[in-house]
């Protein structure tokens, strides 16, 4: 099952995860009607979190969301970034923040719980070694 995952792109995981979890809109869209997304940041960069041997970054369209669980993401700070346009514009944004950060990327849905969703990704996740 290991060499099915390392054939992903880092993108392409963090979508198959979020179709694992049912993070995608029914409608189709990442998250629809919403302007701009937060980022959890340590420093100058993006904070990324590890789960089961995975590199990933938690993005959410709510501030407060990710404000109430910095220590957990081991942020310091959110920062906001416009989130408009296409839904491959936003892929593309998407695209440049794995790469940059060499993590995968997980869109939470309107008021998820980061503390839950983390959780559901300890399940749902292979161990990468």
């Amino acid at each position: 099952m290991l060499d099915m995952y390392q054939s992903f792109s880092i993108v392409t995981l963090a979508l198959f995860i979020r179709l694992q979890l049912g993070c995608i809109s029914p409608r189709g869209g990442y998250i629809v009607n919403m302007e701009k997304i937060f980022i959890p940041y340590r420093g100058r960069r993006p904070a990324a979190v590890t789960i089961n041997g995975h590199h990933l970054i938690i993005l959410s369209p709510e501030k407060e969301v990710l404000e109430e669980d910095l220590a957990t993401v081991g942020a310091d700070r959110v920062k906001e970034i416009p989130w408009e346009g296409s839904d491959e514009e936003r892929e593309r944004i998407l695209g440049k923040l794995a790469l940059k950060t060499q993590s995968g990327v997980i869109v939470a849905e309107d008021g998820q719980n980061i503390t839950e969703l983390l959780n559901s990704l300890r399940q749902a996740l292979p161990w990468v070694q």
